[in-house]
């Protein structure tokens, strides 16, 4: 099995800046451990997601220090991310893989294509794949997509398809060793900069649906299915939800019904 290093540094004379120049080599990736934990807000909830290209004024003058230190340093890498914690959550995470970190990067580069011919079809359906664990029933599926977002390396995608209210978003998804890294909220941000009418659906079994629930203006359970909208007219609201029970399966197994953390 291949082992992935992370650098850990315990300092006490040498200045952190340094120690991480000397060891960026290692990898892409590094914890920063403090007391405090990650990054508040002034109201004191935990930011998950903070962007190396612009430090908000929100934060304290304690926590915007701290920044400025991880920007200068993400700044002087080609591709660096660093998740800043507590000791103490760090093994809290190891143990129960539930994130207690605020993410510190550059925002990911999202290509946007409005026809199927321009994007890499080949690395594309294998990013389906691999998200969902299953192979598109048809390839025309992708044919009615109006709206590719796709990250530049192809790690995450989101599809949409136009409808007279609103858009469908029909896939999204994220490969598997880069989930918990932000390229979600990469994606839904993107999106939500052009479209302000959504809509989506979800079985019961996807673990995402919480996050959905937070995302979203509404929902309803119809059947197997919840169905999600944002931004959506009302008295276009059962259209949506008619039209996203009635869709057919657009994968060969049903595997993607509840194993992928971060497809739709």
């Amino acid at each position: 099995m291949e082992k992935k290093l992370c650098p850990l540094f315990f300092l006490e004379n040498l200045p952190l800046k340094k120690a991480v120049e000397n060891f960026l080599f290692l990898g892409h990736h590094f914890y920063l451990l403090r007391e405090r934990g990650a990054i508040l807000d002034l109201e004191g909830r935990l930011i998950p997601y903070i962007y190396a290209d612009g430090i908000s004024k929100c934060y304290s003058h304690q926590e915007r220090e701290i920044l400025g230190f991880c920007q200068e340093i993400v700044f002087s890498a080609e591709k660096l991310t660093i998740f800043i914690t507590s000791f103490h959550d760090l093994i809290r995470e190891i143990f129960t893989l539930q994130r207690q970190a605020s993410i510190f990067r550059k925002k990911s580069n999202i290509l946007y294509f409005s026809k199927i011919e321009d994007t890499n079809t080949l690395l594309l359906k294998d990013l389906l794949r691999g998200s969902f664990q299953s192979s598109l029933r048809d390839d025309s599926i992708l044919k009615k997509v109006s709206d590719f977002y796709i990250q530049e390396k192809y790690h995450a995608a989101a599809l949409l398809e136009v409808h007279p209210f609103g858009f469908y978003l029909s896939k999204f998804a994220v490969r598997k060793e880069k989930r918990g890294f932000g390229l979600a909220e990469d994606l839904w941000l993107r999106i939500e900069e052009r479209h302000k009418k959504i809509f989506w659906r979800c079985s019961e079994l996807n673990p995402m649906k919480n996050r959905y629930f937070r995302l979203a203006d509404g929902f309803q359970r119809v059947e197997s299915w919840l169905v999600f909208w944002k931004g959506l007219e009302a008295r276009y609201i059962l259209q949506a939800v008619d039209f996203c029970t009635k869709r057919p399966n657009d994968f060969q197994s049903q595997n993607h019904l509840f194993s992928s953390e971060e497809s739709i």
